[in-house]
C-alpha cells in the first residue's frame, strides 16, 4: 500500500471519500494481487459516478436558483 502507512489508512481515506465497503473490498484485493489495471479502472469508475452526482446538484441548484429569483421577481 505505497503511500499508506497501513491498510486501515487506506480504507478508511477511501471510506471517507464515500467508497462503498465492497468497492473498498475490490480494490484491495486488486493492490495485493498487483492488478494495477482493475484498480485504476474502479477508482475512475467510482470518480465519474461522483461527478455525475456532482452534475445533477449543479442542476438542481439551477432550477431552484431559477424559482428564487422568478419568486422573488413576482414579489416586488
Amino acid at each position: 500500500m505505497k503511500g499508506y502507512q497501513n491498510t486501515e489508512e487506506l480504507i478508511q481515506n477511501m471510506a471517507d471519500a464515500g467508497c462503498s465497503e465492497l468497492l473498498i473490498s475490490r480494490f484491495c484485493d486488486c493492490i495485493t494481487q498487483g492488478n494495477k489495471k482493475e484498480s485504476l479502472y474502479l477508482l475512475e469508475k467510482r470518480r465519474e459516478e461522483l461527478l455525475n452526482e456532482i452534475r445533477e446538484s449543479r442542476s438542481c441548484i439551477e432550477f431552484l436558483n431559477g424559482e428564487l429569483f422568478r419568486l422573488k421577481e413576482e414579489n416586488q
